[in-house]
């Protein structure tokens, strides 16, 4: 018998992202721009503005994205603390495929940083932004922390999922999950 499928993000699922672009953020500014966690309330970050008000341009984010997807950036990135055991249960039941819209620059870099710390998966998806539910593979659930994109999920996987964070709060009745930590989906997830 065939297993199930999860389409699981990257950033923001799998590891802590934000702390990351965050600190790009404030190395890029020379700290005019200081973000917190619970400042970043859109998906998009020059959307956001610090404490003091402060926030970067979508010109601005773009370079700092850009910056992102150098390697020695995203490999000071870490995974959440459960991955390894969360994913590990999940593989007993499902079959693991990573998507991610990360730029072509951060593509070999990905590869480099999903084996150096051994994320168990099946399949790794390189998408366009907000195109995952494109992949034309059937998903039973997918899981991640852009709202918009678990929207996109509905008519295709039986579950859309997102980890909790302050950027995808439901503010209506929907048919997408919103889990606060790993232990919670796998406990959803697991038959």
């Amino acid at each position: 018998m065939s297993k199930l499928r999860l389409c699981i993000d990257i950033d923001n699922v799998l590891c802590d992202t934000d702390s990351v672009i965050r600190d790009i953020i404030r190395e890029y500014t020379g700290g005019e721009v200081d973000l917190g966690y619970a400042d970043i309330i859109k998906f998009n970050y020059h959307e956001c503005t610090d404490h003091r008000g402060n926030g970067i341009t979508e010109k601005q984010w773009r370079e700092i994205h850009d910056k992102y997807s150098f390697s020695e950036n995203i490999h000071r990135v870490q995974p959440q603390d459960e991955i390894p055991d969360a994913l590990h249960t999940l593989r007993e039941a499902f079959e693991i495929h990573i998507a991610t819209s990360r730029l072509q620059a951060a593509h070999e870099a990905t590869r480099d940083w999903l084996a150096s710390h051994r994320i168990p998966f099946d399949d790794l998806h390189f998408v366009n932004h907000r195109e995952k539910h494109l992949i034309p593979i059937s998903f039973h659930a997918a899981i991640e922390d852009d709202l918009e994109q678990a929207k996109l999920f509905l008519p295709v996987a039986s579950e859309s999922i997102l980890l909790a964070h302050p950027w995808n709060k439901l503010h209506q009745k929907s048919d997408i999950k919103r889990f606060r930590d790993w232990h919670a989906i796998v406990r959803y997830l697991m038959p």
